[in-house]
């Protein structure tokens, strides 16, 4: 292209790019002045369809220099623009603000920047990092626009508190990204000049565009004409170079398919002269192959046969039709101790022991005549008697015409196997009697986490049979919670070699065939085995033990609380008769200065008439004590103070009754002493509640009992019935308490119409720990312990529940306990009181 072209290419490209519209800008600054449109959506639309436009000639770009149809400084330009796209796309998507120039400055720069490294050399391109970078700049952008949306706080001011001028950051970040832009312009005008290609002066004139823009932000302010202009040049710039890169990428795609289809004809060509060539010479190989191994068959066949034969460590024998045998090798003479002039003749059967059954040599005979092979184990005799195992392989042997004319058989001596077999087996069926014989669960499993053995009282425990587990995975036996942890423990032990539960003995939580948790102790250990790692547990069902722990932690717990109960009784029994008593004496005393006051007013006449003075004095008196509210409510007072008094005192001989500890450890009780006591340290929450008691009780003889542990058993069962009422929050509800006399003892029930017990849950309500009450607000101890100390009691709870309606609590105890000398029931009384 001649010079001439070339310069009026830039002198145009620098017209259109950078003059037009600076002073396009400068005449729209001047006729429009004062003219604002505030647009947000038609904005949010330009900016968009600009961020779409630059992110797709991205693309565009960047398959071009894939396919080697573009120049390596195009790279930048693409890596450029997806910076610019995802900024511009957030700019797009926010409210006017301190982000939404600072998103749309920073897009700028950032795309300036990235546009400056078309200055580096060509072989810059060509390392593996810079063909991530794409990658890398749009993860960068991506996380910044996000940050910058949502910690608006971090960004610095951007625009003036007049809302229109931008601060001198705003302008800086703009401006150095437009002289970033002007500079790389100038790069692809230099490749105009050298290659003539107009694709570089439309690239040319997008930067110039990119670079006016930022360098008249500053005299721009936001909403204003000039402002819009820069705007929709910019879109028009980004839409005819993208258009015209469409162009080019189907032209390039255009010439890419051409070559294709040219190479392709030109490789099957020479392909199918190849392989023409390549039969040619075949046929000629193989030819010449085929007499040369037909020339050497002939010649070594009998001597390769003979000699594999001959120097085999198997048994061979071959028998003629009718099966006579005609030849044996050394390895036969060898292990049966018959020479082969000893054997010629004769039929196999010689080395018969009657060990192996007939019906092994008809299916034998059956096979072999019948043209098949036969496989299979012999248990022969030697010469001289001595017994060997041999496993077999017996085939026909045809002639030409296809009939059968001879057998070989090949043996091999398992002998030294089998005794191993027999080894392992009895190893292994005292193993089996070890694990079978033991009262712990064991469980083995191997490196996959399947299990391979389940003794007895695995099955026992977890309720599955063998065939269900063996070759499940060991999470079949975890609850849901603990499975993720041991797929991680099971991978870091076989990645590391580093135990942290194996060697040691831990307590976890396994789940039954039922679904069912329990506590159980692991001790678990690591076998090595041929085939693998075998992990062994050892499994200790030790659900009893912790409710019989829970129960004696329990037991102390209430004899703590006898002893505080007690104490505070005590102390507040003392200094209450106190008070009772000086209240008596009050009450006594007021009486007498009441009386006199009643007559101070009888004789206030006469005072008056006699001694004016003191009968003032005594009416001054009068008012300022109100003596006649005094004379009306000073009763009532003291009633209400008395009635205060007795409920403490009232309260203090509930709790000495409740502790029960000036009593011996098993007595002759009244139980609706201890429904009353139990009900008096609820009384306060049964009234806030709004809650009302109904209770039908009967006709009771004393019940042989330990009194604490059944006030325990009745005060628990009331705060549950209270705890259904309050989780209806219906704000009221009824508890209903029934005693009678049964055949088998005393029968107290508690009902309640709270939220009732969902029927899936009933067959569990009695399990230590399990609780349906939200966290914090049970332990799920309570009715475990209790129906324990009915049980060691000699007696039984019982429950009816319909959820939404209520539940029903029976506890029938014997009139004469179980004894005063029982075991278990001493067992179950609290410290103190055995």
């Amino acid at each position: 292209m001649s010079r001439a072209r070339l310069t009026t290419g830039v002198a145009i490209t620098l017209l259109l790019g950078a003059i037009a519209p600076a002073v396009i800008i400068w005449l729209a600054d001047l006729r429009f002045a004062d003219r604002r449109w505030v647009h947000v959506p038609f904005h949010s639309v330009v900016e968009a369809l600009g961020a779409f436009a630059g992110l797709t000639l991205a693309v565009v770009l960047r398959f071009l220099w894939l396919n080697k149809a573009r120049s390596a400084h195009y790279l930048w330009t693409s890596n450029a623009l997806i910076g610019m796209g995802v900024l511009d796309g957030f700019h797009a998507a926010v409210e006017p603000g301190e982000s939404f120039v600072w998103l749309r400055s920073t897009a700028t720069l950032v795309g300036g920047f990235l546009h400056l490294l078309v200055w580096l050399p060509e072989r810059a391109t060509r390392t593996g990092a810079v063909a991530a970078l794409s990658g890398l700049i749009l993860v960068v952008t991506v996380l910044f626009g996000v940050l910058a949306i949502t910690t608006p706080g971090m960004i610095p001011l951007m625009v003036e508190v007049d809302g229109g001028a931008f601060t001198a950051t705003a302008k800086t970040i703009n401006v150095l990204g437009g002289l970033c832009f002007v500079v790389a312009a100038a790069r692809f005008l230099i490749f105009y000049w050298r290659t003539g290609h107009s694709d570089e002066l439309l690239f040319a004139n997008l930067l110039l565009l990119f670079g006016v823009a930022g360098l008249v932000f500053p005299f721009s302010r936001i909403w204003e004409s000039d402002w819009w202009w820069w705007h929709l040049l910019r879109l028009l710039a980004y839409v005819i170079v993208l258009g015209n890169t469409f162009q080019i990428y189907r032209r390039a795609e255009d010439q890419l398919r051409t070559v294709n289809l040219m190479l392709e004809q030109r490789v099957a060509e020479r392909s199918a002269a190849a392989e023409q060539r390549s039969q040619e010479l075949a046929d000629t190989v193989n030819t010449l192959q085929r007499e040369i191994a037909e020339r050497r068959r002939a010649e070594g066949e009998l001597l390769k046969v003979s000699r594999a034969v001959e120097q085999s460590a198997n048994l061979v024998v071959i028998t003629d039709g009718q099966g006579q045998i005609e030849y044996v090798n050394p390895a036969f003479a060898r292990v049966t101790g018959y020479s082969m002039t000893e054997v010629l003749g004769k039929n196999p059967r010689i080395l018969k022991s009657g060990r192996t059954p007939p019906e092994d040599y008809r299916r034998l005979w059956q096979t072999i005549t019948s043209g098949q092979e036969w496989r299979g184990e012999f248990h022969n005799r030697k010469k001289d008697g001595q017994l060997y195992w041999a496993s077999a392989s017996i085939s026909p042997i045809r002639n030409p015409q296809g009939g059968i004319t001879h057998y070989v058989a090949i043996e091999e001596d398992i002998t030294e196997l089998k005794r191993v077999e027999e080894g392992l087996r009895a190893s292994e069926q005292r193993y089996r009697q070890l694990t079978e014989g033991t009262q712990d669960a064991i469980v083995v499993a191997d490196q996959q986490g399947c299990i391979t053995l389940f003794n007895t009282a695995a099955q026992q425990t977890f309720g599955y049979t063998e065939r269900e587990v063996v070759g499940q995975p060991l999470t079949l036996l975890m609850p849901e919670e603990s499975r993720d942890a041991h797929q991680q423990g099971l991978q870091r032990y076989l990645e590391t070699r580093e135990p942290r539960v194996i060697g040691r003995t831990v307590e976890l939580r396994g789940q039954r065939k039922s679904g069912e948790t329990f506590p159980l102790e692991l001790s678990l250990s690591v076998l090595e085995l041929p085939e693998g790692l075998a992990f062994l547990g050892a499994i200790r069902d030790v659900t009893e033990r912790q409710q019989m722990h829970a129960r004696v932690v329990q037991s102390e717990k209430l004899a703590s609380l006898g002893l505080l109960s007690a104490g505070v009784a005590h102390e507040i029994n003392n200094p209450l008769a106190y008070v009772a008593n000086n209240l008596a004496v009050i009450e006594r005393d007021l009486r007498g200065l009441i009386t006199l006051a009643e007559v101070c007013e009888t004789i206030r006449p006469e005072l008056e008439a006699n001694q004016p003075e003191i009968a003032a004095e005594l009416l001054d008196l009068a008012e300022t004590i109100d003596l006649p509210y005094l004379r009306e409510n000073l009763g009532p007072i003291l009633v209400s103070t008395r009635q205060g008094v007795k409920r403490v005192a009232d309260i203090v001989q509930n709790l000495r009754g409740f502790a029960r500890l000036d009593q011996a450890a098993v007595d002759r009780v009244d139980l609706h002493e201890a429904i009353t006591s139990s009900l008096e340290l609820i009384r306060g929450r049964l009234s806030r509640r709004h809650i009302q008691v109904d209770q039908d009780l009967g006709e009771l003889p004393p019940v042989v009992c330990a009194p604490a542990q059944v006030n325990q058993v009745i005060l628990n069962l009331l705060v549950n019935a209270l705890q259904a009422i309050e989780a209806t929050d219906r704000g009221e509800g009824r508890i209903e308490i029934r005693t009678r006399v049964a055949d088998d003892g005393v029968v107290l029930e508690i009902a309640d119409d709270g939220c009732g017990i969902p029927a899936e849950n009933l067959a569990r309500i009695f399990d230590p720990f399990f609780t349906t009450k939200p966290v914090g607000q049970g332990t799920g101890l309570g009715l475990a312990i209790s129906h324990g100390i009915i049980q060691d009691h000699g007696g039984r709870i019982e429950v009816q529940s319909t959820p939404g309606q209520g539940s029903r609590f029976r506890v029938i105890l014997p009139l004469e306990g179980k004894g005063q000398h029982d075991d278990r029931t001493a067992q179950a009384l609290p410290a103190g009181r055995r």
